[in-house]
Parts: structure tokens; sequence; C-alpha cells
């Protein structure tokens, strides 16, 4: 693959015909992915790429009717959601030191409002300007960053942002994690702490000789995961504490996950197991849950 690509770049494209084989379960003729609605690992996209199938990530949302920026054949960068398709202004509404803040948009797309909530439409469209909820950011070369939502944006004490997002993509890349919830928890002396429910694959897990009931072999391989994390990213941004379990988190319809309701969930089953995020940590929250119903059936 390295080869055909520094080949296709000095302008000999033979990938695929290098790569037919790996093309032929796709009916040999596709030419271009596209995708859209959650981010896509570069990996996954340079693999594509690599082959002979070019990959365009775009960006939108229904209130944007739908599609507001994507990749092309003449500009498109991996990681990126490529740049706003014609007629359609994009910018970042107050953006910190480093450029980011939230994605608005502009242009004959944007829906006329929402039905009959004329409050929610004054807040969604200000100056002529859709708030698109999703934080992000526009390089040097015009691309489009999509770094995560607003509202899941966890706020430290000492003004630095965390975006669960990019915490969550590192503990769902390991083989044993089916997906994670990384939120803020308040301790008592003001500071945020970050916090994750980690979602267990159970075959995954099987295959590492680790009994699903085996608590203590669990904790070890998750301390362990969660420290080679947080080498990864800067202090603040490390996670200090997790839960882990098999039960799946609450999703809406479009398959994102309902953050409000599952960080509140797990916060009644600390409260009634009378235990905080710290004394819970590395233990399975799918018990504590059993625990916390058992004590209100007999209450």
């Amino acid at each position: 693959m390295k080869i055909a690509n520094v080949a296709a770049a000095l302008g000999l494209d033979l990938r695929r015909k290098l790569f037919k084989q790996l093309l032929e379960p796709f009916g040999g003729n596709l030419q271009v992915i596209v995708t859209g609605g959650a981010a896509v690992e570069p990996g996954t996209v340079n693999w594509y790429e690599s082959i002979g199938i070019k990959v365009y990530q775009g960006y939108g949302l229904t209130e944007t009717s739908p599609v507001v920026a994507g990749g092309n054949d003449r500009r498109r960068k991996t990681g990126t959601c490529g740049e706003p398709l014609p007629g359609v202004k994009l910018a970042i509404a107050n953006p910190d030191a480093k450029g980011a803040g939230e994605i608005v948009v502009s242009g004959k797309n944007i829906m006329l409002g929402y039905w009959k909530n004329e409050d929610a439409t004054k807040e969604a469209i200000q100056e002529g300007w859709f708030h698109t909820g999703d934080l992000g950011l526009i390089d040097k070369k015009g691309f489009i960053h999509v770094t995560g939502r607003v509202k899941s944006m966890i706020v430290l004490k000492n003004g630095k942002k965390v975006f669960p997002e990019e915490l969550e993509s590192y503990i769902n890349k390991l083989k044993f994690v089916k997906e994670s919830l990384v939120w803020g928890e308040s301790a008592s002396d003001g500071t945020v702490e970050i916090c994750s429910r980690i979602v267990l694959d159970k075959e995954q897990m099987s295959c590492i000789q680790t009994l699903p009931d085996d608590e203590s072999g669990i904790k070890k391989i998750l301390d362990s995961a969660i420290r080679d994390i947080n080498r990864l990213v800067p202090v603040y941004k490390t996670i200090r504490y997790y839960v882990y379990g098999y039960e799946e988190l609450v999703k809406t319809t479009s398959m994102k996950i309902k953050r409000y309701i599952e960080t509140e969930r797990i916060r009644a089953i600390l409260k009634t197991t009378a235990l905080n995020i710290k004394n819970a940590t590395g233990k399975n929250i799918d018990k504590l849950k059993e625990m916390m119903a058992k004590s209100v059936e007999n209450y």
C-alpha cells in the first residue's frame, strides 16, 4: 500500500489493479464512499484510499437541508469534513485562542424555523446564522474539523475545556470495549473530575481469558488501559475514575448517546448504594444497579 500510494502521488496510480481482489467483494466498481453522521477513524479512511476507493467525509444537520460541507476530488483531507458546499457559508462563533468554537452556518439551505416553536427558532437562528451546537475549527487550508458538541463539553475549574468525544474515541479503540461515555463530575471543592462508563464486549473479554464476573481481573485490565490512554493526553484531560458494565448505553433513534440520562442514572445508582464515583471506580455498574433495585424494593 505504501509503495502504491507513493506511485500514485507521482502520477502512476495502479491501486485499483493491484488490489483488484479486495475491490471485488464491493462489486468491483465501487469508486467513492461518502460518510456522514459520525466521525470515521483516519485509519479506516486511509485503508480505503490505499486500495483506490475515495472517501468523502461530510457534515450537516437536518436543519441545514442537510449537507453543509464535504470532501471532493479537488480538496479533501483525512480527519476533516472538507469545505462548505457552494452557496453555504460556515464560520466559528466565539473562537478561543486556538480558533475553536461553535460552528454556525448561513445560506438558503437553512430551515425557516422549528414547527410552532418560536423560542427554539430564535435561539437557533441569530442574525441569519444557524447555531449548530457543534464545536469545531477551520484550519489554515480551509478544512473543517468537528470536535464535539457544545452541550457535552466539560469545563474544568481552571477554565480549560475537555471534549468527551476525544477521550471516548481512545476508549472505544480497545478491542474489548463496545462503547463508552465520558463526563465531568463535580467534587466537593468545586473541581471537575473526568469520569467514564465503559461498556465491555463479553465475547472479547473471554478471548483474553477473563471471566465476565471476575471483577478484580477486569479492573486490572481496565486500570492498565486507562493509564495508557492518559499518557496520550495532557494531564488536565486524564480520566480519573471509571465504572464498567455490559448493558448498552441509552441512545436516541439516530444512535446518539443520551448523555444527560446516562449520567443521571449513574449518579442515582451511586447515591442509593452510598458510594461516590471515587469509591465506585473499577466496579461493575450493572451489579450496583441490581443492588439499587433491591434496596428500593426492600424500602
